[in-house]
């Protein structure tokens, strides 16, 4: 059947052709006017002038002698008249989240032409509801008395009694401030419709001087819209056109015909335009189809039954793709594929979709997260490692540096660090007033241009594009600015200024807009018709679109004074809906399925009534993608000749330390990824000190405090003294933290400041240390031997019938000669570690779920350390942090309920390690998972496996 706008331009072309060129034809939307131009043109058989052709919103602008206003200014206008009215010097940047509230309430006001000293006046007598409101319906009256009757039962408070101060005064800070905006000659939307309305009921403007005016496809009208078009109307200046359908017109439940029902009535239709009837529902065929995912929706294009069944030609009102969600438009272009020669893109490509926006914005981030120490700034990481590993900014000296910020654990950076080139060096620099803000970003995008300027690439003139939009963006915001002569204009509300111009950016693309497949919005849509229709993203939130609600005015004084609700808005989107389906052929609705996590989704409510409240003959597909074949199947790697043989040549010249012996009993196949794979641990910078990190704080502090002893006999006396020297203890604490977290030069420790975290942590440190002295004290006299001793052994191992020479060792925490023998002790930060075993597969087997590892590693040292030395006892001894401050301090290893003297077991103990070592280094062993899942949980290799 005939599009809507085809039908509109063949009456008029018929009826009107000799006075065609001095109409003046008025649309919803611009791409409207196009469409219709290139169907009067189909039927043009001789030449002829065109008639004007304009929106609604370039009509009323021609006609009011106001220009429309910046938002800032408007703000700040708002905000100097409501100081002057309420005497509040409320600060800009409190004040602008919700002057912008305000300023959209008084736009509403002006479109439906209310009056402001009625909806702002405090009912607080309901009888006064009869007497002062007699033009409005008993419907509104009673959703009025409603708002009213229910505040006035709310007891007397402090928040009642603001609410209702500010609300009577908010009729004279809306004439006011239209007052001292009509005096600059600057207005806001709303003002200007105002204007131009009360103008009409005067005289016809001069500027109003088509013979008629012809008012296109329109759906809901505010106030002010309706009283241009009445007096037009009346003045027999004016035609009106409606696109509907019968199926939603004639039924009242439906909310898609509610503005139309009622405009048809005021404004109808020229007697003589008879709109061609569409299909009966019964006769046409809709496609609904499901997709778990959100980007995935791009892939029902492919199905059979959706472009494959259509009949595609290169006609403009062939084929649409309408995107509900805008952000598919990138998914939706690359899945077309080849299915269509010509696409034109009516929607233009966001500008936050693009690197430029992606680099603008991680220096925003920059900027706020600046931190003064003492005179010069630092930089918060974050923003610096994501600006420097940008594509605008890496290069390999630049990695390089990024690396050294993960070794160094460098929170934070002083800007003499960053001075890495020219580019950088402008980058991490701070701006300090507004006007410096906004120059400083000018400079980098002018600097990042030179370096796009050197290259000819496409994808550089690409980027090149971006940055002239953006500059263009940064430099009007900062005239708007510096034409309003604020001298100290908040930090805060620029950057979200300027965050939000940057994000209205969009980046139309070249194209022919009357050939091949349309890719558009929902709100172009209006009017246009096509043969072939795919909707995306039909569903809630998207379909009817959820919106910011915010107003001062309560939803039933909005009600109750006719302002727009939610559901005018509801009603709009079922009319944009219907609308666009109702002469379509062949109609494909997609939504995404996902009713889980975060990212769920729910279809939208228009296809439920599709569903269950119409006759169209409905056709639903599931697409679905099983992606779960792969993800249960467990990882084995069979032992090669290669992996041994990297094994013995790795291992017999440096160490096979015990940790790591520890790590193939746990999981084999993460000693595989660690130990013969090589795949390395991804370097992350911690913000936060975890239980490893702080063991080795304290392992650092502890040597140090007992530095001055080593290979000398401890008395409790020396003890006794040294727990009482805070001064030395807090030096070795704040060392250590330098050292071992700020990864800072021993020499440089005094210019370390310990601030926040790293505050409580030290004091923390120092806690365990005066208990470790405490229990120490109780062990006196002793000779430390050694502290953070390196030790090593040669080890024979025999597997497969082969036998191999290894070497085994690594750092002991402490040494210590008693009168008893060697203690060897290791500090351990574990919470649930248990000190005693009984048999000896509780230190070995894998499959046991609490094995005594601690204990077991222990046992090596002591092994390692007797194989090198001759001790009469060894004992080993594990000072678990958590039990330094137990009443009875035991940090003795218990075997069998005993106090465990190392040779006393050391037959037992050679004959499993063997056993182990030997199982390593066979043929046929598998490099498998663990079966204890919650090891997988801190694994970092637990993404290879998926677990």
């Amino acid at each position: 059947m005939s599009p809507f706008l085809k039908q509109v331009a063949s009456y008029l072309y018929t009826n009107h052709r000799s006075e065609l060129s001095d109409f003046c034809l008025v649309f919803p939307g611009r791409r409207a006017g196009v469409f219709f131009t290139a169907y009067l043109n189909e039927m043009v058989e001789t030449s002829m002038l065109s008639p004007e052709i304009i929106t609604i919103s370039e009509l009323i602008s021609s006609v009011s002698g106001l220009q429309q206003a910046d938002q800032v200014a408007l703000v700040l206008k708002l905000q100097e008249v409501y100081s002057k009215v309420t005497g509040h010097q409320e600060p800009l940047d409190e004040f602008f989240f919700w002057g912008e509230i305000l300023l959209s309430d008084f736009d509403d006001i002006d479109k439906y032409l209310l009056n402001a000293d009625d909806l702002f006046t405090n009912i607080s007598d309901l009888k006064d509801l009869e007497n002062q409101f007699e033009y409005l319906t008993a419907e509104q009256k009673a959703a009025i008395e409603e708002f009213w009757g229910n505040l006035e039962k709310v007891p007397h408070s402090f928040n009642k009694e603001k609410f209702i101060g500010i609300w009577i005064k908010l009729a004279e800070i809306y004439h006011q401030f239209r007052e001292s905006l009509r005096q600059n000659n600057i207005a806001y939307s709303g003002m200007i419709y105002r204007d131009v309305a009360d103008g009409l009921a005067e005289q016809l403007p001069v500027e109003l001087k088509a013979k008629k005016y012809v008012f296109i496809g329109f759906n809901a009208l505010n106030d002010c819209e309706k009283a241009i078009f009445k007096k037009l109307d009346k003045l027999n200046k004016a035609l009106f056109f409606w696109d509907y359908d019968e199926f939603y017109l004639k039924d009242n439940e439906n909310e898609a015909g509610r503005f139309l029902r009622t405009n048809m009535i005021a404004f109808p239709a020229p007697k003589h335009f008879v709109p061609e009837k569409s299909p009966t529902p019964k006769n046409r065929k809709i496609t609904m189809v499901s997709v778990p995912g959100n980007i995935t929706q791009a892939q029902a294009i492919n199905i059979p039954q959706v472009v494959k069944s259509f009949q595609i030609n290169s006609r403009f009102d062939n084929t649409a793709f309408v995107l509900a969600d805008e952000n598919l438009l990138i998914p939706v272009i690359s899945a077309v594929g080849k299915n269509f020669a010509d696409i034109n893109i009516t929607m233009g490509y966001p500008f936050v979709n693009t690197p430029v926006y992606g680099f603008i914005s991680q220096v925003i981030s920059l900027q706020k997260n600046i931190r003064k120490s003492g005179a010069s700034p630092v930089f918060y990481h974050k923003p610096v490692v994501a600006i420097l590993n940008h594509q605008f900014v890496v290069n390999p000296e630049i990695k390089t540096f990024v690396s050294g910020i993960y070794k160094r654990n460098k929170v934070y950076l002083e800007v003499g660090e960053l001075n890495l080139n020219l580019f950088v060096r402008r980058i991490f620099s701070r701006p300090e007033s507004w006007l410096d803000i906004l120059d400083y970003f000018l400079d980098v995008l002018k600097e990042l241009a030179l370096k796009f300027n050197s290259t000819e690439n496409e994808q550089v003139k690409l980027e090149s594009e971006y940055l002239f939009q953006a500059f263009l963006t940064v430099q009007r915001l900062k005239d708007t600015l510096e034409a309003l002569n604020v001298p100290d204009f908040p930090v805060k509300i620029l950057y979200r200024l300027l965050d939000q111009s940057l994000r209205r950016i969009s980046i139309p693309f070249e194209g022919e807009p009357l050939t091949g497949l349309q890719v558009m919005g929902l709100l172009e849509t209006r009017c246009l018709d096509f043969e072939n229709l795919v909707l995306f993203s039909a569903n809630e939130g998207f379909l009817p679109r959820i919106a910011a609600g915010h107003s001062f005015v309560p939803y039933h004084l909005r009600k109750g004074f006719g302002m727009p609700t939610y559901e005018d808005r509801d009603a709009m989107y079922a009319y944009y809906f219907y609308r666009l389906i109702q002469r379509s052929e062949k109609t494909v609705l997609v939504y995404n399925s996902i009713t889980e996590g975060i990212a769920s989704s729910e279809k939208s409510r228009f296809l439920y009534q599709l569903l269950y409240d119409s006759e169209f003959e409905i056709e639903e597909l599931n697409l679905s993608f099983n992606f779960k074949g792969t993800s249960s199947e467990p990882i084995r790697i069979e032992t090669s000749e290669a992996h041994i043989q990297k094994l013995i040549s790795k291992y017999s010249e440096s160490k096979l330390s015990p940790s790591a012996i520890n790590t193939y009993l746990d999981c084999k196949l993460k000693f595989y990824f660690k130990y013969i794979a090589g795949i390395k641990e991804k370097d992350e910078l911690k913000e936060e000190i975890d239980a490893v990190l702080f063991g080795n704080l304290f392992h650092y502090a502890i040597e140090l405090l007992y530095k001055p002893f080593e290979n000398k006999v401890v008395e409790a006396a020396a003890l006794k003294l040294l727990r009482s020297d805070h001064r030395r203890i807090d030096e070795v604490v704040r060392q250590s933290i330098a050292v071992k977290y700020y990864q800072m030069n021993p020499e440089d420790v005094s210019r370390l400041k310990l601030g926040g975290q790293s505050i409580l942590i030290a004091s923390h440190i120092r806690d365990y240390i005066f208990q470790l002295l405490e229990n120490d004290i109780r062990f006196a006299p002793f000779q430390i031997v050694g502290l953070e001793k390196d030790f090593s052994a040669n080890y024979q191992v025999v597997s497969d019938d082969k036998t191999y020479q290894i070497k085994i060792g690594g750092i002991i925490d402490r040494l210590d000669q008693t009168d008893e023998g060697l203690r060897i002790i290791d500090y351990k930060t574990g919470r649930n570690m248990k000190l005693d075993f009984k048999d000896w597969p509780q230190l070995v087997d894998r499959n046991y779920s609490d094995r005594r590892k601690e204990i077991f590693q222990t046992l090596i040292y002591s092994d390692i350390v007797n194989r090198s030395e001759n001790h009469s006892a060894i004992f080993p001894v594990i000072y678990k942090l958590d039990n330094l401050f137990d009443e009875e301090f035991v940090p003795n290893v218990i075997y069998q309920g005993e106090k465990l003297s190392f040779h006393q077991v050391a037959g037992e103990f050679r004959k499993i390690f063997s056993e182990v070592l030997s199982e390593m280094f066979s043929m046929t062993n598998t490099y498998d998972q663990t079966k204890d899942l919650q090891k997988c949980s801190y694994c970092t290799f637990n993404r290879i496996c998926r677990r």
